[in-house]
């Protein structure tokens, strides 16, 4: 399993986009994979997110105990939300999956740079 936990750093040290740079295009068939708790409000924040940005493109998964171990193991972390991409990446952190789902898009939606 490929398991970018690190790569949720990374994004955090990005660089501003200037205007008209070019963004990521690719297309990947697979549906991206929330997995939280309806009682957390970061993944009602993700949710949310995925809501704007791929509605049709996303699955809810409740993390529960015969999936946790194998999550926790992928992510790093216990913490959730935990978003598996459709490359197959699993990433803990809410900051830096807006930032990679915005940046996925031809126009940004959510952070919009000057």
């Amino acid at each position: 399993h490929t398991c970018l936990y690190l790569f949720s750093i990374r994004l955090n040290k990005m660089e501003v986009k200037q205007k008209g740079t070019q963004r990521d295009k690719s297309e990947v068939g697979n549906k991206y994979k929330l997995i939280g708790s309806r009682q957390s409000y970061f993944t009602q924040k993700l949710q949310a997110g995925l809501q704007w940005y791929f509605r049709q493109r996303y699955e809810y998964v409740v993390k529960s105990p015969d999936i946790a171990k194998e999550i926790e193991d992928r992510s790093g972390t216990h913490q959730i939300p935990v978003l598996i991409t459709p490359e197959n990446w699993c990433i803990a952190d809410t900051t830096p999956i807006f930032s990679m789902l915005d940046s996925r898009l031809s126009v940004p939606r959510y952070y919009f740079y000057i």
